[in-house]
């Protein structure tokens, strides 16, 4: 299981805790992602959804500034 995968999981359980800075991008794009699904609403289109998911893993492979 990536990290991706691990932030969806565990964004689907009502009151886990927000991801903090000590977790990849990936994983937080995950977690949104699954909070949004448990909540029945998107906070984007999935085109933008899948975008945002290659940013944060050119993020994590230090292949594009992490501050944008």
């Amino acid at each position: 299981m990536d990290e991706m995968q691990r932030g969806y999981l565990d964004g689907l359980v009502k009151g886990s805790p927000e991801p903090g800075g000590n977790t990849s991008f990936s994983y937080r794009h995950g977690f949104w992602n699954g909070r949004d699904d448990a909540r029945g609403e998107a906070r984007a289109s999935a085109s933008e959804l899948r975008n945002m998911a290659r940013i944060a893993v050119a993020k994590d492979r230090g292949l594009m500034n992490p501050c944008f």
